[in-house]
């Protein structure tokens, strides 16, 4: 049993023609689906119509990733962002190593002059950590460690 394409089993009524069209499969004159006129490089929708817009969209979506525009850091604070982010380093790795977070593995953190870190909060289980660097060079701001990661914040007066 063979059928020509496009033709429909016996008894059914297809999408095409239970809205009116042919069953040619062609749009009916006047409708929003025919053109009227033959243009070769127009003849059917393409993708193209939507790509400003998804373009758009896409820039919009990267550009509420990227860090919020700040002023630069004073070398002072660019050494202690450093040493935040080597402390949060040796703290996974020390909880890689252990199981747990220790801060024995920062005996022998090289500290900016003028900094400390503070031990916030340690859980007895050694499951999290929050330590505080600051420094007496860089007035008003802090840096918070723990396993989710650095983060800069201002210093609580």
């Amino acid at each position: 049993m063979s059928r020509e394409p496009g033709a429909a089993r016996a008894g059914t009524v297809s999408a095409s023609r239970r809205l009116g069209y042919p069953a040619v499969g062609r749009a009916p004159v006047g409708s929003s689906l025919y053109h009227g006129t033959v243009n070769k490089t127009r003849s059917r929708p393409t993708a193209r119509a939507g790509l400003p817009a998804a373009a758009a969209a896409l820039l919009l979506l990267l550009a509420s990733c990227a860090p919020a525009a700040q002023a630069p850091l004073p070398a002072a604070a660019s050494r202690l962002d450093t040493t935040a982010r080597i402390v949060y380093h040796r703290m996974a790795i020390g909880f890689l190593e252990t199981g747990a977070y220790t801060t024995n593995v920062l005996v022998d953190v090289q500290l900016p002059a003028g900094a400390r870190w503070t031990l916030e909060a340690y859980p007895r289980d050694g499951s999290s950590y929050r330590l505080r660097i600051t420094s007496t060079q860089v007035p008003g701001i802090a840096w918070e460690v723990s396993p989710g990661g650095v983060r800069r914040v201002p210093v609580p007066r």
